[in-house]
């Protein structure tokens, strides 16, 4: 069940990050940093899982 939660939480930050980076009009430099930001959270939420 944490597993599903946690996949679950995954996903809905997979899709603001894409939802942000849409709005995104700036620097190529901005969006790398932003899809980095978007991996470290997701590893975040996968490493809370036992």
């Amino acid at each position: 069940i944490q597993t599903q939660a946690c996949q679950q939480a995954i996903e809905e930050a997979e899709k603001e990050c894409k939802k942000i980076l849409e709005k995104i009009d700036e620097s190529h430099e901005v969006i790398e940093v932003f899809h980095y930001y978007c991996y470290v959270l997701q590893c975040l939420l996968f490493s809370r899982v036992p």
